[in-house]
């Protein structure tokens, strides 16, 4: 079965790698919770898709709903 979702341009790509290294600084900071998912997200780095980057968003959601730590996530 082939993946039919879009590719990231390299511009959205690049983003998706700086929110993957901040939601792994997240776990670093206590937030262990996620790190799994985080783990799995950080492997499609190198072929990213529209997908991964909302799944991404939805975990920034949960931190923002979840707060463990005290963390200033910009909306």
């Amino acid at each position: 079965e082939l993946d039919t979702i879009p590719m990231l341009d390299s511009n959205t790509a690049n983003c998706y790698m700086h929110l993957i290294g901040v939601l792994f600084w997240a776990c670093k900071l206590s937030q262990i919770d996620i790190l799994a998912k985080v783990a799995l997200l950080a492997t499609y780095i190198a072929a990213s898709r529209q997908g991964h980057l909302e799944v991404v968003h939805k975990i920034f959601a949960y931190l923002k709903k979840h707060p463990i730590s005290k963390m200033a996530l910009d909306s």
